[in-house]
């Protein structure tokens, strides 16, 4: 006889699993490439979620319009590898989104190199 699960007594939640839900509830987010497709998607979605959403753009006219959307916008550009490791190395975001090869790999080895500190 299968019970109803509404009806079964529950263990009470663990303490460290509240606080696992609490802190992905809000994430840094790092957008590179933020005024693009993707990003100028995205980054709404997020912000509107609760997520703090640090986007990166080429240009200050854009850097502005992020702003305006609710993101902290950064000015960098990605093939400019010591400005790029300074700003995710600054900004500490818990999840990076990109959408090219290269920065994907770079993204990736900053990630590790932090974990690794």
């Amino acid at each position: 006889m299968t019970a109803d699960y509404a009806q079964v007594e529950h263990a009470p939640v663990p303490a460290w699993l509240c606080a696992v839900k609490r802190e992905m509830a809000s994430m840094e987010v790092f957008i590179a490439g933020g005024s693009g497709a993707i990003g100028r998607c995205l980054m709404p979605m997020l912000v509107a979620q609760g997520h703090r959403v640090t986007a990166m753009t080429r240009s200050p006219a854009n850097a502005s319009a992020l702003r305006a959307m609710g993101a902290d916008a950064v000015i960098a550009d990605v093939f400019d590898a010591a400005k790029f490791i300074d700003v995710v190395t600054r900004v500490k975001p818990r999840i990076v989104i990109h959408h090219r090869r290269s920065e994907a790999a770079m993204a990736m080895r900053i990630v590790r190199a932090r974990r690794m500190a």
